[in-house]
């Protein structure tokens, strides 16, 4: 197996979930700085049944319309309780300190920060499926028109990588990160923005890794793979590329557009590096088939069934051309989340060269 010890740079803000939240409960907010409080070791060093009782109905009278109205630190003044004695981590935030909301966690192994190999080789899989089929788009209509195949995105698949027996990511390994300092990270008050009616909805709230942090892994690869470096890198930034060229020229596309057209440049202009999203907040366009599809301007039929197979539109709802959907993207301070740039020397000592 070929070793390649890598750097991934973070160009914007990443977020890789698992699926817990800090709740109201969990932290609070001073000078920009959220402690997280252990509130289990709290409750536990209570001996007073009575209180706890007391605490827990306190608690319940506080939360209206589902949302809490409790800075615990405040709260647990009532009772004696210094909860900055149970402080077990900081990470900076830009939330304000009155917000009482729940923040969606970065992935972590006890504790520890990490991305995750998987979300790595995902994206490269992806990538490779892209290539594929950009070369064979008339294949992959002839798969999407098929009334007889069922299972399009496994015949898709199947074609372009091989049956579970006959995959050649087999051969491929992409280790987890390094374990990522907490000071790298903050929380934000992510937004999602509308295209169409050019406005900002709903905030999401995201512990996310800082842009501009460098984290180390390693890609392996078997004989079996059949392929390079220098190839996973090409196919990297042409799927990054086409997901930048179609931004770019989105009709509807707002305040995000000035950071895509900033990538872009870096793309071109860059031999020694390729370019990956990760993690939460890509959305449905950095999937191959929509892409190529619209690359290719191929029948937009085709790409609204898909979208009405997947439930991705509501019943009615009408998509007159390929810059209407998605309609929404998540943004922090007009940049598009989950942008990495990765670079790195091979065994050989050779610098990755994603042009041919």
């Amino acid at each position: 197996m070929m070793h390649n010890n890598l750097t991934l740079r973070c160009e914007t803000p990443i977020h890789i979930g698992n699926g817990e939240k800090y709740t109201f409960l969990d932290y609070f907010v001073d000078n920009g700085i959220m402690h997280v409080v252990d509130i289990d070791r709290v409750f536990d060093e209570i001996e007073d049944i009575n209180v706890i009782d007391d605490l827990c109905g306190d608690i319940e009278k506080n939360i209206i319309n589902g949302q809490a109205q409790i800075n615990i630190r405040e709260f647990f003044k009532q009772y004696e309780i210094d909860v900055r004695e149970y402080v077990v981590g900081t990470i900076k935030t830009t939330v304000k300190p009155s917000r009482r909301v729940q923040i969606s966690q970065f992935i972590n192994q006890n504790g520890n920060s990490y991305i995750p190999g998987s979300s790595i080789k995902g994206a490269i899989r992806t990538a490779y499926l892209f290539n594929y089929y950009d070369g064979n788009i008339e294949r992959l209509v002839e798969i999407l028109k098929n009334p007889k195949i069922g299972n399009k995105y496994k015949s898709i698949n199947d074609e372009a990588i091989g049956d579970i027996e006959k995959d050649i990511f087999r051969y491929l390994y992409v280790s987890d990160s390094e374990f990522i300092p907490k000071e790298k990270f903050t929380v934000i008050e992510a937004r999602r923005y509308n295209n169409i009616k050019q406005k900002e909805g709903n905030p999401t709230y995201l512990e996310v890794i800082n842009e501009g942090t460098d984290v180390k892994f390693e890609i392996g690869i078997d004989k079996g793979f059949r392929n390079s470096l220098n190839d996973i890198a090409s196919w990297c930034n042409n799927l990054s590329g086409t997901v930048v060229e179609y931004e770019i020229s989105n009709r509807y596309g707002g305040k995000y557009q000035a950071y895509y057209k900033k990538l872009s440049d870096e793309i071109k202009r860059n031999e020694d590096y390729f370019y990956l999203n990760l993690g939460f907040g890509g959305g449905h366009i950095t999937k191959a088939i929509y892409l190529l599809l619209w690359k290719h301007n191929k029948d937009l039929r085709l790409i609204r069934g898909i979208l009405k197979k997947e439930r991705l539109i509501k019943e009615g709802m009408r998509v007159n051309d390929f810059y209407e959907f998605p309609r929404t993207r998540v943004i922090f301070n007009n940049m598009p989340l989950g942008w990495v740039k990765i670079c790195g020397r091979d065994e050989n000592d050779i610098y990755i060269k994603h042009r041919k």
